[in-house]
């Protein structure tokens, strides 16, 4: 679901229960990594929640049945792949007096998404390109923010990163100015955040070469 392989640049909706049915469709570490990162880890043991989003899926024409199986198709294969094989899975909570965006990003070998939360649990997915760098996007999405695309200045930032092994790492920003956020204040970010998945797999290849 890349904006070069996908062929589509805009928003598509997928709900909750459509999520969670795709991970249970091809259960991961992974993917229910990236299901806690929404919100709804919890509904992969709700059998009625499974089936409800097995049900949408066909419904939409997003699956379809063979034989026994449920196979998800077209928009649902490409996020199910993404869901069950990142690589590095990041949320973003914006605050100012109340939560004003929360958005899920993730990055998989075969491209990448990020999913814009709704409290309704229909959420907007929105294809990256395969070269996009997560944390530079979120700094981007931030500095565009505070640069008066915002509901207006200070507001608070929180990313987290969930890495397949470890608890969730957590940076926070108050964003106070125009120019934010700071190269220091950014860089010290990072630093809690850590490496991605990706870039520690990629660490332990280099080292045992």
């Amino acid at each position: 679901m890349t904006q070069d392989a996908a062929g589509t640049t805009g928003p598509a909706r997928i709900t909750d229960h459509e999520l969670v049915a795709l991970v249970d469709l091809r259960p991961t570490p992974q993917g229910r990594r990236a299901l806690e990162a929404v919100g709804v880890a919890d509904l992969l043991t709700d059998a009625a929640a499974v089936r409800a989003g097995h049900a949408t899926l066909l419904v939409r024409d997003l699956a379809v049945v063979e034989g026994e199986s449920i196979v998800a198709q077209g928009l649902a294969a490409s996020v199910g792949t993404m869901l069950t094989t990142a690589d590095d899975v990041l949320l973003l909570v914006l605050t100012r007096d109340d939560v004003f965006g929360r958005t899920v990003l993730v990055d998989a070998p075969v491209g990448g998404f990020l999913l814009d939360l709704t409290a309704y649990g229909v959420h907007a997915a929105q294809p990256l390109h395969l070269d996009t760098d997560l944390l530079t996007l979120v700094r981007d999405i931030i500095a565009d923010l505070a640069g008066g695309a915002g509901p207006g200045l200070p507001f608070t930032v929180e990313v987290t990163r969930f890495p397949i092994d470890g608890t969730p790492r957590t940076a926070s920003l108050v964003i106070a100015d125009a120019d934010a956020p700071s190269p220091d204040a950014w860089a010290a970010a990072r630093r809690v955040l850590g490496r991605s998945d990706a870039e520690a797999a990629s660490n332990m290849r280099r080292a045992a070469d």
